[in-house]
C-alpha cells in the first residue's frame, strides 16, 4: 500500500531521552499546533535544542509565551506559514544534549 505522505516516518512512543533529542535537532523546525495546547514541553524542549518553533497566534496558547513573536503567525494563512519557514537556515548538526 503507498503512503499518502512517504516523507513522514512514525516514531511511536520515544523513551530514550538521546534519542528524543536527537529526533527534535534533527528538524528544521517545529510546528505549534492549532489547538490550545497547555504545557507546550515539546516546543520549550525544541527551543531548549536549538530548533525554532512557529506557533498559531490565532488562539490562546501556551506555548506562545516562549515562541518569539517573529515566529508566530495566523496558521489560517499558508502564505505566512511560509513566510516563516522560508528564513529558516539548517545549521550543521550538533550533538544531542540530554534534557
Amino acid at each position: 500500500m503507498k503512503r499518502r505522505f512517504p516523507f513522514i516516518e512514525l516514531k511511536g512512543c520515544i523513551k530514550d531521552k538521546t534519542e528524543y533529542s536527537k529526533l527534535i535537532q534533527g528538524c528544521l523546525g517545529v510546528f505549534g499546533t492549532h489547538f490550545p495546547e497547555t504545557f507546550g514541553c515539546v516546543f520549550a524542549e525544541a527551543i531548549h535544542l536549538g530548533v525554532p518553533v512557529i506557533g498559531d497566534n490565532s488562539i490562546a496558547t501556551g506555548y506562545r509565551d516562549f515562541i518569539h513573536n517573529n515566529l508566530l503567525c495566523n496558521f489560517n494563512n499558508p502564505h505566512k506559514i511560509a513566510e516563516k519557514i522560508d528564513p529558516i537556515e539548517p545549521d550543521p548538526p550538533i550533538p544531542a544534549k540530554t534534557i
